[in-house]
Parts: structure tokens; C-alpha cells; sequence
């Protein structure tokens, strides 16, 4: 689904407040698993993909 949110925003070329080309980065946790104790951990992991994302450039999704 982050997929196809991204690719639609790119079909449909939406820009920032700028006018910069909108890209989308998305970090993705689940549980069950077993890196995973508390909400706060479930948070932490998607933050860190999120980062992940932005950091490899934007248009990513990254699981953890």
C-alpha cells in the first residue's frame, strides 16, 4: 500500500509548500516479533525504518 501511495503521488506530481516534486518515505514495524516488548519498542522500530527510508533517499519503504 506505501507503494502505491507514493507512486500516485508522484502520477499525479504533487509538490511541497515550495513547489519541490513530493517525495514519500515510509518505515514499516509489525508485531508480533521479537525485537518487539512494548508499544514504545513498536514506535522505536518504525522510526528507525522511517529514517532508514528517508536517508536512502526518499520514494522508500523500509521494514523492520
Amino acid at each position: 500500500m506505501a507503494h502505491r501511495v507514493a507512486q500516485m503521488a508522484e502520477e499525479r506530481g504533487l509538490t511541497d509548500l515550495v513547489g519541490d516534486p513530493m517525495c514519500i518515505s515510509v518505515g514499516i514495524a509489525h508485531y508480533p516479533s521479537p525485537d518487539i516488548d512494548r508499544r514504545e519498542d513498536l514506535y522505536h522500530s518504525a522510526r528507525d525504518a522511517f529514517v532508514s527510508a528517508r536517508d536512502q533517499g526518499g520514494g522508500v519503504v523500509v521494514t523492520h
